[in-house]
């Protein structure tokens, strides 16, 4: 089995850094937030941010945290991967956007990333979620090495 890693950072989030992720093209608000948690690469931003409804963001984070993403092995009992995935994104309002860097396919084990637009955490596969409200900005990733 690889080795994996969870990234979980929440912060209070000013005006101006709402109104670019509720803007058009939120990617420079999104990747200075990475940068500035200590995860990310300035050399090479991720290019591409996706958005997603607070449903399909659940079920990432789930089945993130249900299978490693190396080998396809059993990270986590269902019920504590949902506990997870539900208590990151009650973190978030009704109002609250969620985004990810990867493209995510339903396979017979559920959600999974399979391929992404920049790296978040340097891992050889990832998966997580960004979230933001009026409030707060957060994400919680996990890396997977194989």
């Amino acid at each position: 089995m690889g080795v994996a890693n969870a990234h979980f950072h929440v912060r209070s989030i000013d005006a101006a850094v709402q109104t670019a992720i509720w803007g058009r093209d939120p990617t420079a608000a999104l990747n200075a937030f990475v940068l500035g948690v200590g995860l990310g690469y300035a050399h090479a931003p991720v290019l591409k941010w996706l958005r997603m409804a607070r449903a399909e963001a659940h079920a990432a984070l789930r089945d993130t945290f249900r299978w490693e993403q190396a080998y396809d092995a059993p990270r986590f009992e269902l019920t504590a991967a949902d506990q997870l995935a539900t208590s990151f994104v009650a973190l978030f309002d009704e109002w609250g956007q969620f985004f990810t860097n990867a493209s995510f396919d339903r396979t017979p084990l559920g959600w999974r990333a399979t391929g992404w637009y920049g790296s978040v955490t340097g891992g050889t596969f990832e998966a997580g979620i960004i979230g933001a409200d009026g409030q707060r900005i957060g994400l919680l990733y996990v890396a997977d090495e194989d």
